[in-house]
């Protein structure tokens, strides 16, 4: 398993980071993902689930992100 950044904060199972930092994580995770399934030649290679739905957490993470800005900007 890929070892998590240290500016990463775990709180209830969600990554808190800056917007910036999100993306920039994101990109690295998406460029390694795709080296992998070329690797494998495989979408339903284990590695390559396992590292899509760390992509996926973080894509959620980037919404509540952007969720908490825009109910922060409202108030």
């Amino acid at each position: 398993m890929a070892q998590r950044p240290r500016n990463m904060i775990i709180e209830w199972g969600y990554v808190h980071m800056k917007d910036t930092e999100l993306k920039l994580h994101m990109e690295r995770m998406q460029d390694r993902l795709y080296r992998l399934v070329e690797q494998t030649g495989s979408f339903v290679n284990p590695q390559v689930i396992q590292l899509s739905q760390e992509i996926d957490d973080v894509i959620i993470a980037m919404q509540r992100l952007m969720m908490k800005q825009s109910e922060d900007k409202s108030v």
